[in-house]
């Protein structure tokens, strides 16, 4: 029992400190020395963990990703009710891990989230765009990443600016600045 809190705690305070360096650089200029020194454990326990600051970086948006996707296909309601309200919480978990999100969406990180997150939450919209309206995949394809890489520089202006707007009113305004981008095609 002892055993499992001192690794959850080693894991957390690794991830921690990862975090926080990576607001200062890159992930290729981050040490696994100066990583423990910050964390302050010892480089043999974090090598039982992990293979190198890359492969705890891979963990850490591994786990980011799955968080996003178990938000997604959570069994929420179809329509745009149901799109609203997957937004809404999306919203919510990057306003509680803001600090994460700022740090995995920014360029410092070297795995590309931003096309992960937009592979995940795409069959979700473009499956009630179909609903609406007969539009051709390439044309879906071509709207869905206008769209998407839209919303996702939203999400970071939110993060970056500190703005005092909500998860829920965020999420209105994205889903009002998606509909109508997108009302002549879908």
């Amino acid at each position: 029992m002892a055993g499992d809190r001192r690794v959850k705690y080693t894991k957390m305070v690794l991830r921690e400190s990862l975090i926080k360096l990576l607001q200062k650089k890159p992930i290729s200029r981050i040490t696994v020395k100066e990583l423990c020194d910050l964390a302050d454990i010892n480089r043999a326990t974090f090598y039982t963990h992990y293979a190198d600051q890359f492969d705890l970086l891979r963990k850490i948006s591994d786990e980011f990703i799955a968080d996003i996707t178990s938000y997604v296909y959570s069994g929420l309601k179809e329509g745009e009710s149901g799109l609203m309200q997957m937004i809404t919480i999306i919203f919510e978990y990057i306003d509680k891990n803001s600090e994460l999100c700022r740090v995995l969406l920014g360029m410092n990180v070297d795995i590309d989230i931003q096309t992960y997150v937009m592979q995940i939450i795409k069959e979700r919209i473009v499956l009630e765009w179909r609903k609406k309206k007969l539009v051709d995949q390439s044309t879906v394809d071509y709207i869905y990443t206008y769209v998407a890489t839209g919303c996702i520089g939203v999400i970071r202006k939110w993060l970056y600016d500190g703005d005092p707007r909500t998860p829920g009113e965020m999420a209105a305004l994205i889903t009002k600045l998606a509909n109508e981008a997108v009302a002549e095609f879908i």
